[in-house]
C-alpha cells in the first residue's frame, strides 16, 4: 500500500483488514513511513497479520514486529552477503524458538 497520512492509513488498513478473509493468512507491506504508527500494528495483530519487514538498500534493518502467529521478512538488498543473511537469521531464530513460523523472501535478480 502506497503512503498515507497516519489518519487515512488507519481508515485504509481498518477496511483492507475488514474485508480479507479471516482464515486466509495475510501479510501487508508498508514501506512509506507514515504507516508506521502503533495503530496500524494493532490493528493488524487483531486480525492475525503479519506485517511484512523489508531489508532495503540504504536504509536501516527492518523491524521484525510480530502481528501474526509468523513472521514475514523479504531481502530487498541489491548484494547480500553470507554476514548479512547470518545477521537477519539471528533474530528469526528466536521467533523460531517460540514456535512462529518465519517466511523469509530473499530478492530475485537474472544476471
Amino acid at each position: 500500500m502506497r503512503g498515507a497520512n497516519g489518519r487515512s492509513a488507519v481508515i485504509t488498513s481498518t477496511r483492507a483488514l475488514a474485508a480479507w478473509p479471516s482464515d486466509l493468512p495475510l501479510t501487508m507491506e508498508f514501506q512509506h513511513e507514515s504507516w508506521r504508527m502503533d495503530e496500524v500494528h494493532a490493528q493488524l495483530m487483531a486480525a492475525g497479520a503479519a506485517l511484512c519487514a523489508t531489508d532495503l538498500d540504504d536504509q536501516d534493518p527492518p523491524d521484525l514486529r510480530v502481528t501474526a502467529p509468523f513472521v514475514y521478512l523479504r531481502l530487498r538488498r541489491s548484494t547480500c552477503s553470507e554476514g548479512a543473511v547470518q545477521a537477519v537469521a539471528a533474530p528469526i531464530e528466536h521467533f523460531l524458538e517460540d514456535d512462529l513460523d518465519a517466511f523469509v523472501l530473499f530478492r530475485h535478480v537474472d544476471d
